[in-house]
């Protein structure tokens, strides 16, 4: 077994510290982003991938001629092009950060789960002999034993 995560953990006082800064990020985020839901999501106006700075050239020259629509202005397109673009780049981090801590659960996981194993098939073969392993290896049994019952499959109604 490959041990390539575990052995570096840092320490809880660390892991609370970026906790806390990651909060404070998000805190600050709530200031000012918004959460969709999945019909407003759904509703949106998706423009041709690349077309920002076209936006933006078109919103310098709606405000250099004092163009205006009802309920939007130039100077509205130009704060969300600005929102967008300082935005990116906090996206870009955060999907990093999640894949690394997604990919490092997993392997984390995974590996807990292999050594685990491991050492639960040597504490059944001697927990006949040694009551204390005896009383860790039965649990993790019935509780093994407990997810793999099959379930009934439903049945047709007429």
């Amino acid at each position: 077994m490959e041990n390539k995560v575990g052995d570096k953990v840092p320490s809880s006082a660390e892991f609370d510290k970026r906790l806390k800064q990651l909060q404070d990020v998000l805190g600050w985020m709530k200031t000012f982003c918004v959460n969709l839901s999945a019909e407003e999501r759904a509703k949106l106006t998706r423009g041709r991938r690349g077309a920002e700075p076209y936006l933006l050239q078109i919103a310098e020259v709606a405000k250099k001629y004092n163009w205006s629509v009802p309920g939007v202005s130039a100077d509205d397109v130009l704060a969300d092009c600005k929102l967008v673009s300082s935005m990116q780049p906090l996206a870009d981090v955060a999907r990093q950060i999640l894949e690394l801590a997604d990919d490092t659960l997993a392997e984390g996981s995974s590996e807990a789960n292999e050594g685990g194993y491991l050492f639960y098939g040597i504490g059944q073969s001697v927990a006949s002999r040694i009551p204390e392993v005896e009383s860790v290896v039965r649990p993790f049994a019935e509780f093994l034993s407990a997810t793999r019952k099959k379930r009934k499959p439903p049945t047709p109604t007429p």
